[in-house]
């Protein structure tokens, strides 16, 4: 494949290929401009973390500064993996992460959920870097390329640069909430693993999926290897009685939002969120 200019950039490429994923923001690759910092900025930025944990606690004042940079932690991952596992998962590329090659736009914005409207925090994500890595030998011949062996090697160097990528965050979050480095790299494993998922079923490749997220949250030695962490599968019965198989993560990570609520609630959270709906369960088996 011959690449004689810019627009056919194999991240272009895969930035176009997977704009059905991002309609919530904006994804894409370009230079910096007023209104946007780079991840880098955002993480030395006191007022701004001070500001985005405000955010956090503006929908529940009692709560304490360990919840508050948890859902931190959450927010800005949902935007991270949701800018990034589509492009491996569908495109085999993963962009360069380093967070002085990345570029936000903060907003808030409404989303609406059940009936219900909610207000969320989002950022706009662009890439400043045209590097990227691959295991696809049609973009490895780009100058811009470095090519991988495999998927395997795919998804351990986009395991360490999402490490290195958050690493400066987790240590703020950290030193201003006192909520252990484990426990944040925890939360970061579980958007890893969830979003994975969603993005395998909306690709149909849910098996691959699984695998490839799997060599990413279990990797001996990193910070995000949670031995509590796997995904399972459940047959449901419907009221079809037509048996649906659909695979979870053992880990499921209610909203912290919702942390005072009984048992029986979460229950009723976990079928409120299938949208198929289930009335019994007819087995599991984990991974």
């Amino acid at each position: 494949m011959q690449f004689p200019n810019q627009i056919h950039h194999p991240l272009k490429e895969a930035l176009g290929a997977q704009l059905p994923f991002w309609n919530e923001f904006r994804v894409e690759h370009g230079t910096i401009e007023a209104g946007w910092t780079t991840a880098g900025a955002f993480f030395d930025d006191t007022a701004a973390i001070d500001a985005f944990l405000e955010y956090e606690r503006s929908h529940h004042r009692q709560m304490d500064h360990k919840t508050c940079a948890a859902l931190m932690i959450i927010d800005y991952c949902y935007v991270l993996m949701l800018a990034t596992i589509p492009l491996l998962a569908g495109s085999g590329v993963v962009p360069d992460l380093d967070p002085e090659h990345i570029a936000l736009r903060m907003f808030t914005d409404r989303h609406e959920h059940e009936g219900e409207s909610h207000e969320v925090r989002r950022a706009d994500v662009r890439y400043l870097s045209s590097r990227f890595l691959t295991d696809q030998p049609a973009y490895g011949c780009h100058p811009d390329a470095t090519l991988v062996s495999d998927r395997s090697e795919l998804c351990d160097r986009y395991r360490m640069a999402v490490e290195a990528h958050l690493s400066p965050l987790i240590e703020v979050l950290f030193e201003r909430s006192g909520l252990a480095r484990t426990a944040l790299w925890r939360l970061v494993a579980d958007a890893i693993a969830g979003r994975w998922l969603e993005v395998g079923r909306q690709l149909g490749c849910l098996e691959r999926a699984r695998e490839d997220a799997m060599r990413v949250v279990k990797q001996a030695g990193s910070p995000l290897n949670n031995r509590q962490l796997h995904f399972f599968d459940l047959t449901l019965l419907l009221m079809s009685d037509l048996p649906i198989l659909r695979c979870w993560k053992s880990r499921l990570s209610l909203p912290l939002r919702h942390r005072n609520v009984t048992p029986a609630a979460i229950g009723l959270w976990i079928l409120r969120h299938d949208p198929n709906g289930t009335v019994k369960l007819k087995g599991c088996g984990q991974s």
